[in-house]
């Protein structure tokens, strides 16, 4: 399993936990995808990506926390990784299924539905 997309994976969660919005962007593409299971919306560029992380970080006053709990390399190059978010009240675990470019950049995020 690439150690490489872990890392870059790990160095995602850790920045959003600090709420690093620089650092979290940094770990994007320019040409990042985000489609969130919550709603059919597709976020697209790193700026885009950078506003929807903004918002987040000020609903989550500094209270979120996210943690990696399994990485599964996928066939098609792409990594899931099941993580889990603790944020006041809030408690979920879902699945990301991440891809990169050749550069080690995470370019798309897709969230499990399920």
């Amino acid at each position: 399993m690439s150690e490489e997309k872990q890392a870059k994976v790990k160095a995602f969660f850790d920045a959003s936990n600090k709420n690093d919005l620089d650092k979290v962007v940094a770990c994007l593409a320019d040409d990042f995808l985000y489609s969130p299971a919550a709603n059919k919306q597709i976020y697209r560029g790193k700026e885009q990506a950078k506003e929807v992380l903004k918002v987040m970080f000020e609903m989550w006053e500094n209270k979120a926390k996210f943690e990696v709990l399994e990485f599964d390399e996928r066939g098609d190059g792409t990594l899931g990784c099941k993580w889990k978010l603790e944020a006041g009240e809030v408690c979920k675990e879902s699945w990301y299924f991440i891809a990169f470019d050749d550069d080690g950049l995470i370019s798309s995020i897709r969230q499990d539905s399920s």
